[in-house]
């Protein structure tokens, strides 16, 4: 069977010291096993050679790998059955796929974008779905060639971290089942660059960039928003606020001066159920949207939410026009200690 290389890239974004688990031997090493049209084997070296009934005893922390036959065609999850007894932390580290055709081709290796570890374990079956939208930290290939995610009709394999056995307690990982769940269904759109979010003016959706900042970020298609203690240091009274400044490009500004009326966003935090906020939309000058707002879904009026201390353009009376950007504010503590999570922006 043709060896898959190994990556050393692998295991320095793991930062885990990690070795190669023991294996009972190979029987017939180069015979995939699987059930329906899907060949499957279990391994426990990268590339490796199948190992004995599927089972791999696990004395230190270490990786195994599931390789299958790339399916060709997209697909919606990977579909694991296993049992791992006694139970032990995992986290379902990497998945792999090829770029190229023949000789030109590359194995590149994905790393789990958000590194989450779950205690699993039992004699009972262990169901899981892995979803390849997961997957985006690009731990080989550099630039992985300029791609902008995994290709899933050629993904063909995933690696699974144990960093937390017990000296002495040896559990036994037995794979007993590998299914691609949705094969042939349309891909999912790619999730939006770092720094980048959709906002929806009547539905219809507009790429923005997020502003650099250390207290904002994306993830996931939400905006993410941590409490600044220093901003503004200069504002009297000020102790802190949450703050995120948001652009369109050119191609992405849209006219709000006729049939729009309202800017409104989903948002939850930890410990608060409201608060007020400031919205300042550009005109390209500031118009100034100021009111309280229930977590949940919250609506800021052109109107009658432009308070009467923002009239005139320095602090925010510029007339409703064509968006170029928006910020949304607030040093209101009751909103608790976040972060503010905003799942939705749009424009009705």
């Amino acid at each position: 069977m043709k060896k898959f290389l190994l990556i050393g890239a692998l295991l320095a974004a793991l930062a885990l010291v990690v070795t190669g688990c023991p294996t009972g031997g190979g029987d017939d090493p180069d015979k995939p096993v699987g059930d329906g049209d899907l060949n499957w084997y279990l391994t426990d070296t990268e590339g490796g050679d199948k190992v004995s009934g599927n089972k791999i005893t696990l004395t230190e922390n270490c990786n195994v790998y599931v390789y299958f036959d790339a399916p060709g065609v997209s697909f919606d999850k990977i579909k694991l059955t296993y049992t791992i007894d006694p139970g032990q932390n995992l986290t379902y580290a990497a998945v792999y796929d090829t770029f190229g055709e023949g000789e030109n081709s590359e194995i590149h290796t994905w790393g789990i974008t958000n590194w989450k570890t779950d205690w699993l374990g039992g004699s009972e079956d262990i169901i899981v779905e892995i979803n390849p939208s997961d997957y985006g930290d690009k731990w080989s290939g550099g630039t992985q060639n300029g791609r902008d995610g995994i290709d899933r009709t050629k993904i063909f394999g995933l690696c699974i971290n144990f960093n937390d056995i017990t000296t002495g307690v040896n559990p036994v990982f037995a794979l007993k089942n590998v299914e691609l769940t949705g094969k042939g269904s349309a891909p999912p759109p790619p999730p939006p660059p770092p720094g980048t979010l959709d906002v929806e003016f009547k539905g219809t959706k507009k790429s923005a960039t997020l502003e650099s900042s250390n207290f904002a970020k994306t993830e996931d298609g939400k905006l993410i928003v941590t409490w600044n203690p220093a901003d503004d240091p200069n504002a009297t009274g000020e102790k802190g606020a949450f703050r995120a400044k948001v652009q369109f490009a050119a191609a992405s500004q849209v006219d709000l001066s006729s049939g729009y009326s309202k800017f409104k966003m989903d948002w939850t935090t930890t410990g608060g159920t409201g608060g007020s906020f400031n919205i300042s939309l550009y005109f390209p000058s500031n118009r100034m949207l100021s009111a309280y707002a229930a977590s949940g879904t919250a609506a800021f009026d052109f109107t009658s939410d432009h308070p009467s201390w923002a009239a005139g353009t320095t602090w925010g009376g510029a007339a409703v026009g064509t968006i170029t950007g928006f910020e949304i504010y607030s040093n209101d503590t009751s909103i608790g200690a976040g972060p503010l999570v905003i799942t939705k922006i749009y424009f009705e």
